[in-house]
């Protein structure tokens, strides 16, 4: 049976809000953890970010030169986006999540809020897996 349209919306507004979580956390975790700290990019994160494709892709010594000097070549560029979308994604996120909130019974909120807490605890699947540095 095909969900109706109304929960199709509901699911595809979940699925954002869960998507928008994901992206969220991935670029502050690999490209923002350290650049509030050091003037210089997160240089752990590019060499993570590398060895990652080194891994998947089987890149040349060459080849992990030029992604790293990509990487650098960029930072600033991402850096100053992210922090430009940030305070909008969070705004969005919140709307999202009390517009699901709305829709549940009382004890279903409670339960929902606990797995947002969980997914963006550092082991859940928003979470990368990774403690905070």
């Amino acid at each position: 049976m095909m969900p109706s349209p109304r929960w199709r919306a509901i699911l595809a507004a979940f699925s954002l809000l869960v998507l928008g979580g994901v992206i969220g956390v991935t670029l502050d975790r690999v490209w923002l953890t350290r650049a509030g700290e050091t003037a210089h990019p997160p240089i752990d994160a590019q060499m993570e970010m590398i060895e990652a494709l080194q891994a998947e892709l089987s890149l040349t010594p060459a080849q992990a030169n030029e992604v790293g000097a990509i990487l650098e070549r960029y930072q600033g560029h991402v850096t100053h986006t992210w922090e430009t979308v940030r305070p909008n994604l969070r705004a969005a996120m919140d709307s999202v999540g009390s517009e699901i909130e709305a829709v549940l019974a009382p004890e279903q909120r409670e339960r929902f809020r606990t797995w947002i807490r969980e997914q963006h605890a550092p082991n859940g699947s928003m979470g990368g897996g990774r403690g905070r540095r």
